[in-house]
């Protein structure tokens, strides 16, 4: 198969683009298509490597919750030990022997009528009144003291 060259006459100096075949990409493109691919690829690998870092992190914190936990129950166990040993009757009554409390001999009974008992709730209920002479501003040191000392009053 041979072939032949074409001549073109002087006269047509006119150039022409080159015809490209359909469906082929030009170059532009094809790099526009490999950066949108490398930045799509590295926020994929930016995002399973944060995901790995928090499950390391959680994964951490867990254990040392369960660390926690299981000295916590220690402790509670301990205590309810103490609680059991210390609220042992015969151990309770010798202890009040040695701090001089004695079984009691009689028992004495008080009833209290409803009145008295209402008025003894609506006196204990009721506002201590205000002390007069304090000038200083709310919150200053003597409306602390005052309200330490109603409070020990009541």
């Amino acid at each position: 198969m041979t072939t032949n060259p074409v001549t073109l006459s002087q006269s047509s100096a006119e150039v022409r683009p080159i015809a490209r075949p359909a469906g082929r990409l030009d170059t532009p493109r094809i790099a526009l298509l490999v950066l949108l691919g490398a930045i799509l690829l590295g926020g994929a690998s930016l995002l399973y490597l944060n995901l790995a870092a928090t499950v390391a992190t959680s994964s951490t914190r867990l254990q040392e919750l369960s660390k926690e936990r299981r000295m916590l129950e220690w402790q509670r166990t301990e205590k309810a030990g103490d609680l059991a040993r210390l609220a042992n009757p015969q151990r309770l009554e010798q202890r009040a022997n040695e701090l001089g409390y004695r079984a009691p001999r009689a028992f004495t009974y008080v009833t209290v009528s409803p009145e008295v008992a209402a008025a003894l709730d609506h006196r204990l209920l009721a506002t201590p009144p205000a002390e007069s002479g304090a000038t200083e501003t709310p919150g200053g040191w003597t409306n602390l003291q005052q309200q330490f000392q109603r409070w020990l009053a009541r």
